[in-house]
């Protein structure tokens, strides 16, 4: 959300680092800023951090048993045929595959698209590229607190509401991405307010899909997860391939 913006201020000039090489000193800068902030501030247990309170502290070791991360007496081996025999997991996995597919087309080529079709200049290009990401941000939180809100005042059973959520989710998302593609460079504005509606869409996967991977087997959430995104890493591979054949023909 930073990044994005400032990326496209800084093609538009030439007195910093001749235009466009600045973009990758900012983004080192930043990353080597979060670096430092990460020395300083983070921390392996909950015990260790020191910025945070003692209720805090209590909340969250009464809650996890993060603490005896590194002191493990019972070593669990991973049932992998288990695992790759069960429906739901597959579920899970291709239910994030459809989240993250339509995220990475929108981080590689949104810009381009946004050049290309509606013929934005290089500043509002950045601005506009990062707002997707803010919706998509915001929703995230948002999905939090309505799917706590959902668990404490209805009588709705969590399964069910990571399952509303989820189709709400993909179904928004889709809509709304297909919706964009129709609008020629005399509705810009509108296809920028769907993109946003589709990626605040894809928030709601957060408490679907996203939850489902921890939520199927916790005390082997590592492993699923990692196999999922073995699969979303993969699509990101034949993402950008798949993406440049079907706009070539």
């Amino acid at each position: 959300m930073v990044i994005v913006p400032a990326s496209g201020a800084l093609c538009s000039q030439t007195v910093l680092f001749g235009g466009w090489p600045a973009i990758f000193y900012l983004s080192a800068s930043v990353g080597i800023l979060f670096v430092v902030i990460y020395m300083f501030l983070g921390a392996d247990k909950p015990s260790k951090q020191t910025c945070i309170s003692d209720a805090e502290l209590k909340f969250i070791t009464a809650s996890n048993s993060c603490e005896d991360i590194g002191k493990k007496r019972i070593e669990r081996e991973i049932p992998w045929m288990q695992i790759l025999k069960s429906a739901p997991v597959w579920s899970a996995v291709v239910a994030v595959i459809c989240h993250e597919f339509p995220l990475m087309t929108m981080i590689m080529f949104l810009p381009s698209y946004l050049h290309d079709v509606h013929h934005y200049t290089a500043t509002e290009n950045g601005i506009l590229s990062a707002l997707p990401t803010a919706c998509l941000w915001i929703s995230k939180i948002f999905s939090s607190y309505l799917n706590t809100f959902l668990q404490r005042r209805t009588k709705l059973h969590r399964t069910t509401i990571c399952k509303l959520l989820n189709t709400i989710a993909s179904c928004g998302l889709a809509f709304f991405l297909f919706t964009s593609t129709t609008l020629d460079a005399s509705h810009a504005s509108l296809a920028v307010v769907f993109l946003c509606a589709s990626m605040a869409s894809a928030g709601l996967h957060t408490p679907g899909c996203q939850t489902a991977l921890v939520s199927l087997a916790p005390a082997f959430s590592g492993a699923i997860t990692g196999l999922a995104f073995f699969f979303v890493a993969s699509a990101g591979i034949v993402n950008p391939v798949l993406t440049k054949w079907i706009v070539r023909v």
